[in-house]
């Protein structure tokens, strides 16, 4: 069983970072402002919350609901330089979000990664659904080219 002692101390940070990097780079994804940015977060959290809830016994997933877990997300090598633009800081997340995805897959069981990839995918998909195009993000298409080519990625890293 998968839990937040089946990685060591370093690979924990990153892991537990995992749901916010997924949901940080879904909100991030279509370049437009804070105020679309809040709402895309908070639709990818309540998703995230409302699909982990049907995974009870995944020790991993209530690690990462867990109050006292506080998660980090650093870039994977400090000497690399900050990325410029929206669409660099979402290839560098996404990156990290591959990087974190190998170390989990490797330490859980099929069934425990299979939910694990159904909640991420969740979070991610609500937060991009969450506004469009418009002003304020209302109105407009639902979901941007750059959402649709992160939901695309994200779903390569999980399978």
């Amino acid at each position: 069983m998968i839990s937040k002692e089946s990685f060591t101390e370093a690979e924990w940070t990153t892991v537990n970072a995992l749901p916010a990097m997924v949901m940080g780079g879904a909100a991030l994804s279509d370049g437009r402002k804070l105020v679309t940015t809040v709402r895309e977060v908070l639709a990818g959290s309540e998703a995230f919350k409302t699909t982990a809830a049907k995974y009870p016994d995944n020790a991993l997933i209530a690690s990462f609901l867990s109050v006292d877990q506080k998660p980090t997300v650093s870039s994977t090598d400090e000497n690399s330089p900050s990325p410029r633009n929206v669409a660099e800081a979402v290839e560098l997340v996404t990156k990290q979000i591959g990087d974190t995805v190998a170390v989990v897959r490797d330490k859980a069981t099929p069934e425990e990664f299979a939910q694990i990839r159904e909640v991420l995918l969740a979070a991610a998909t609500a937060a991009v659904e969450a506004t469009g195009s418009g002003p304020m993000g209302f109105g407009g298409d639902k979901i941007s080219e750059g959402e649709s080519a992160f939901i695309t990625k994200l779903t390569e890293i999980l399978n």
